[in-house]
């Protein structure tokens, strides 16, 4: 319990400041600073030997170096659109959903295998996809669109877009699978 409330309360005085570096500096580079951290804070947990550091490094790193939270919903909207953000939104956070179910699965399969470290081994298998996910970030996330006047959307337009034909097809179509594999990494790195 404590473990999981150091990781969401490290959330709380951050938030802000992660929707604020990602304004001033890009939502690019917000993704790639959470990302290494992430994948840092993965591979300090897996040598802390006491609750206490353990708690300490999930606090800071895995907490309030998870920008991720606070950077998607803007990445969705950018990549989406007012389309289909909803639809990004959903596919993204299923397939984390989804890591998030294996995660536990791997991590008590692997643990143990170093008796001074037991949990070095799948928190080494969190970093690796998460460092994965950051040169898949790197090789293929769009650039930031230029920022344009935002009009007020109606809200009988709002209530009256229907939901795509075929989303499953455009599901696939780039660069969903990208923020899919993002996505995974930081619900890989929960376990």
């Amino acid at each position: 319990g404590f473990l999981q409330s150091a990781n969401v309360m490290g959330r709380v005085p951050t938030g802000v400041v992660w929707g604020w570096f990602g304004d001033r500096f890009g939502l690019r580079k917000a993704l790639v600073l959470t990302m290494i951290l992430l994948a840092v804070g993965s591979v300090l947990f897996g040598f802390c030997t006491n609750a206490v550091w353990a708690i300490i490094v999930r606090f800071v790193f895995l907490g309030m170096g998870n920008g991720w939270v606070t950077v998607f919903p803007a990445m969705s909207m950018e990549i989406g659109g007012v389309e289909k953000q909803t639809a990004v939104v959903g596919t993204v956070f299923g397939a984390g959903t989804m890591v998030q179910l294996m995660g536990p699965a791997i991590g008590g399969w692997t643990y143990g295998f170093v008796e001074r470290w037991p949990a070095i081994i799948p928190n080494l298998a969190g970093a690796f996809i998460c460092f994965f996910a950051l040169a898949t970030l790197l090789m293929w996330l769009p650039a930031a669109k230029k920022k344009k006047e935002v009009k007020p959307v109606p809200l009988p337009a709002v209530a009256s877009v229907a939901p795509a034909p075929g989303f499953l097809a455009s599901a696939c179509k780039w660069p969903i699978p990208l923020l899919v594999v993002l996505r995974s990494s930081g619900g890989f790195l929960n376990f």
